[in-house]
């Protein structure tokens, strides 16, 4: 009896111990898979920081272009607002300005067509269309009062009076040829 019951004790320890062999090892099974999903997570977190944070820059990138583009708005309207001041008390004068104000935006030496006609010919001098101030650059910049086409994007800064008729420029404006 009593070998009987030592017998039935090692069955049971072994079985005991088999069973929790088994448990441990489905266990280390399950958190090591865990572990993995855990990982993956954690990057596709990372990623999504790292992402979250680009589009924070580009948003503040934007908002500065917006801020910047409102201000130029703002410029160009009080130029407007200038120019249009000045027209209307121009307009008050003697009709005599309106005369010197036409004969004062039609450069002849840069004119576009060859024969004084109105419109663009096929043959336009190739020095027509250049800067009066570093002479290599295409114009694109209108000076007020006197409605010179004269200056490029680049000079327009360096520039305080009319390169063509010496007058004190008020405003500047942007043009685009086609």
């Amino acid at each position: 009896e009593e070998n009987l019951l030592k017998g039935l004790r090692e069955i049971r320890q072994r079985h005991f111990t088999s069973c929790l062999t088994y448990l441990e090892n489905s266990c280390a099974k399950k958190l090591h898979q865990k572990n993995l999903e855990l990982e993956t997570v954690a990057c596709k977190n990372n990623e999504l920081v790292e992402r979250a944070n680009q589009l924070t820059a580009e948003a503040e990138n934007w908002c500065n272009v917006a801020k910047y583009n409102e201000s130029v708005a703002n410029a160009l309207k009080s130029s407007l607002e200038q120019a249009l001041q000045q027209g209307s008390n121009r307009g008050n004068m003697v009709g005599e300005n309106d005369v010197d104000d036409a004969a004062s935006c039609i450069d002849p030496k840069n004119f576009l067509s060859n024969s004084g006609e109105r419109k663009r010919s096929s043959s336009v001098n190739i020095n027509a269309l250049i800067c009066r101030y570093c002479k290599s650059k295409e114009v694109s910049i209108v000076l007020m009062p006197c409605r010179h086409l004269c200056l490029c994007k680049e000079c327009e800064g360096f520039v305080g009076a009319c390169p063509v008729c010496r007058m004190v420029i008020s405003a500047r404006f942007e043009v685009y040829l086609s």
